[in-house]
């Protein structure tokens, strides 16, 4: 599971090219030692770089295309989200395909018994 959260809060670092340890906390309901720790296990895989209080990314920026998507439309993408993962019964399984309103929805189908179909490499919902 840490490995997967790990991946997951790498993605995100992805995206922001920076981010702070608190944000990280708020967005993935941590503490900030679960984040500390999660951050310098990226960290030693050399993907990031830890400065006091957030981490940086190492790698080619993600396109701003991508960015700009992923961060237009933030409140109304992410009420869809939660209220997609409502309709998400245990047990069912379910295809999530790209998108960032899907990539939204993940943080709220954690911890349900579910199934998911998708052809992204990159989906973690640990």
């Amino acid at each position: 599971m840490k490995q997967e959260l790990a991946k997951e809060i790498l993605d995100y670092i992805k995206i922001h090219q920076t981010v702070s340890t608190l944000e990280l906390c708020d967005h993935y309901h941590l503490s900030e030692s679960t984040v500390r720790r999660l951050l310098q296990r990226i960290e030693d895989s050399g993907q990031i770089t830890r400065y006091h209080g957030g981490a940086i990314f190492n790698g080619e920026p993600i396109s701003s295309e991508i960015q700009k998507r992923y961060l237009d439309n933030v409140d109304s993408k992410d009420k869809i989200a939660k209220r997609a993962a409502e309709m998400v019964k245990p047990g069912s399984t379910i295809i999530m395909l790209g998108g960032t309103t899907v990539f939204r929805m993940c943080k709220y189908l954690r911890n349900k018994a579910i199934t998911v179909i998708t052809n992204s490499y990159c989906l973690v919902l640990s």
